[in-house]
């Protein structure tokens, strides 16, 4: 399991005056990232025309791994589509993860997740063994990352997520 706070980045692109930025203190376990400035937009080509993160990893073995990314909850962008944003590994074609798609400000869901701190959006991804580069792409402003995990198998149930496994 790879366990990365959001804001051990090892770098960034910004991209038209949007930029990632450390939110210090707002954070499940420490501080998490979002692009500001905080003006609604919607970034359609994910390449180098969106803002992005990068983190470098390294695999044990090669295998398929559960990608999940924490976030913490806020109101999506539009209505309906959730909070999204996108990665690629080793600049392969970018995926976009939507969380919480159609779940409704003031629904039961929703409560849950402001009481925990926290909804978490799931993709699948092959990896081989070795050094990677994870790049997060802004896909839609107002979303707020807190953590990213990589993992193989089940993650243990727990109200902080698992304990960061790759520092800064």
């Amino acid at each position: 399991m790879i366990s990365i706070e959001a804001e051990h980045f090892t770098r960034k692109k910004d991209v038209d005056g949007f930029s990632w930025r450390v939110i210090n203190g707002f954070g499940k376990t420490g501080d998490s990232v979002s692009v500001f400035p905080n003006a609604a937009k919607t970034f359609t080509e994910l390449t180098a025309a969106s803002p992005y993160l990068e983190y470098q990893i390294n695999v044990a073995r090669a295998g398929d791994f559960n990608l999940g990314v924490y976030l913490i909850p806020t109101h999506p962008l539009i209505a309906g589509t959730g909070l999204r944003l996108a990665y690629s590994v080793d600049d392969r074609s970018p995926q976009i993860v939507t969380v919480d798609e159609n779940v409704q400000v003031s629904s039961a869901k929703w409560s849950t997740n402001v009481l925990s701190e926290t909804t978490v959006g799931t993709s699948k991804i092959r990896l081989e063994k070795g050094s990677h580069t994870l790049r997060v792409f802004a896909v839609d402003t107002g979303v707020i990352l807190d953590k990213i995990v990589l993992n193989d198998g089940p993650v243990q149930p727990s109200y902080f997520g698992p304990p960061e496994t790759l520092a800064k």
